[in-house]
């Protein structure tokens, strides 16, 4: 089982499917749902089904969920709900509050970061804060690097300040 003290290692899917749980319990299929590409957040992240189960079974032998009680179906089988463990819950936490390391990482990580902390009716103001504090000194020294470059390379790296400048300026405004 993890620790509670430090954010274990998981795939962006598993974070995915532990923020869907984050707010009620649900059963595979609705996750399957709720992470393809027109759902809820797989227009952010999308999962495909096989994925979606996998990080089922694999945040199962994590214990950071755990089952919780079934659901009749009037399509098949009894569906299994799932449920957050506390430790599910703490990590959950803790993720939404770690900022992303990379400017790559933007368009996937923070934005399903958002999403989820949305979903769970959360302000993002300790996520946004923390990650304009990460991203302060990228673009200063993104600034200062792209001075010394020519050709393609100035290109490149005007580029970079520019994504940059436009994830700061972003951020900023969903802290007002």
């Amino acid at each position: 089982m993890a620790q509670a003290t430090e954010l274990v290692h998981l795939t962006l899917a598993e974070w995915a499917v532990l923020g869907v749980l984050g707010k009620k319990h649900s059963h595979g299929f609705a996750l399957v749902k709720a992470l393809a590409p027109r759902g809820q957040f797989g227009r952010i992240w999308s999962v495909p089904t096989p994925v979606v189960y996998r990080a089922i079974n694999n945040l199962r032998a994590a214990g950071l969920i755990e089952t919780v009680g079934a659901q009749p179906s009037d399509a098949g089988p009894t569906r299994t709900l799932l449920g957050l463990t506390a430790d599910g819950k703490r990590q959950l936490d803790r993720w939404l509050a770690t900022p992303v390391a990379h400017m790559r990482e933007v368009r996937s990580e923070l934005l399903l970061k958002l999403a989820v902390l949305a979903h769970l009716n959360r302000k993002p103001d300790r996520l946004v804060a923390a990650q304009l504090r990460r991203f302060g000194p990228v673009l200063a020294a993104l600034e200062a690097g792209a001075a010394a470059e020519a050709g393609f390379d100035a290109t490149l790296a005007e580029w970079r300040v520019e994504s940059a400048r436009s994830t700061i300026r972003f951020l900023k405004r969903l802290a007002e």
